[in-house]
């Protein structure tokens, strides 16, 4: 941890690759302590098997996105102004360095391109003139949840001239009041007791979903899925739900046919050093292991009815190669445990 430190403290912008969350989370705490200045950003893995039929809670999804968002702007930011330091991204730069902190089975999986999350944020304040309804539309096409009452990341609730939502990123919800179209004021909210906490200048509203639900990923998404799995598979209601703008339970795990291509983290890093945690050899096969396990097990007929048949993508259009991984990884730097001192042949003396 103390040489991850240094680089830090140094500027430099890393990668660290945990085996597992609990390790991801102790490095995460750990720095927070010793580099106070620098710019940490969690990059989780989904909390689902692969090819399951559940969904990954909002919550963590909002959490990648976040620092996906967070890494393309830094990208675009760097290219079009690179002396603007009115962001994190610059403070970093100056001051001590970043680190993008996650785990094995998240870097093994793919996401959207970096171009996907340019210009996707939308940046709300008092006096803006966007009405409620358009701007739930807008929150529908990112991701967000339409619900009665707002308690989760990523869902939104919208009465009359209230438009209740929880964006991605922050620690309570934001209570929009509107008066006709224009935005009178913004106040953030206690999700358990629904009542105001304060107001806010304003806030930064991206996407809390990987893909989108617009006309040209949903047509993106038909013709891809009757591409790989022929026409029978129209009937199948992940089809109906997406052809029709809703969402599905489990629809990111055919999140590449949102896409005209897809990324790794590393995509998103260009020029970061990486930093690999001790046994993360082993954490990597594990994970190919159980990709190619429940593969094969979703190939199997299930007995389902027709309309709930699962379809999986094959390993490499939502998990990175093998040879992709070995890539990554043998030119990473590679963090060894302390070996303990021989022990005294007097020791008991």
């Amino acid at each position: 941890m103390l040489a991850v430190a240094a680089q830090l403290l140094d500027g430099h912008h890393l990668v660290y690759v945990a085996r597992d969350d609990s390790r991801m989370m102790a490095m995460h705490d750990a720095l927070a302590m010793q580099c106070p200045d620098a710019v940490l950003r969690l990059f989780p893995a989904w909390d689902c098997l692969p090819y399951d039929r559940l969904s990954p809670q909002g919550a963590l999804v909002g959490q990648r996105v976040e620092t996906l968002a967070w890494l393309s702007e830094a990208q675009a930011s760097t290219d079009t102004n690179p002396a603007d330091d009115a962001s994190d991204h610059a403070r970093a730069k100056q001051t001590a360095g970043s680190i993008v902190l996650t785990t094995v089975n998240a870097i093994l999986q793919r996401v959207p391109p970096t171009s996907y999350f340019q210009d996707r944020s939308r940046i709300l304040k008092a006096g803006d003139v966007t009405g409620p309804a358009r701007l739930a539309e807008f929150l529908s096409m990112q991701g967000y949840l339409r619900t009665d009452t707002v308690r989760e990341t990523g869902e939104f609730a919208l009465r009359g001239g209230i438009l209740d939502i929880y964006p991605a990123g922050h620690d309570m919800p934001v209570r929009l009041d509107f008066f006709g179209d224009e935005l009178e004021a913004l106040r953030s909210f206690d999700a358990a007791t629904q009542r105001n906490a304060g107001a806010l200048a304003s806030i930064n509203l991206r996407p809390v979903a990987e893909f989108q639900l617009d006309d040209a990923s949903i047509e993106r998404f038909r013709s891809g899925y009757r591409g790989a799995f022929g026409a029978v598979a129209t009937r199948d209601a992940l089809y109906e739900s997406v052809s029709t703008g809703r969402m599905h339970p489990g629809i990111e795990h055919w999140l590449p046919l949102f896409h005209e291509s897809m990324a790794s983290l590393t995509d998103y890093c260009a020029g970061w050093k990486i930093v690999l945690d001790h046994e993360v050899d082993a954490a990597v096969a594990a994970r190919f292991q159980q990709i190619s396990d429940f593969y094969g097990a979703r190939q199997e007929p299930d007995g389902a009815d027709d309309s709930m048949s699962y379809r999986p993508l094959p390993q490499d259009r939502l998990y990175l190669a093998v040879g992709e991984s070995e890539a990554i990884f043998e030119t990473a730097c590679r963090m060894m445990p302390f070996a303990a001192p021989p022990e005294s042949e007097n020791a008991d003396a």
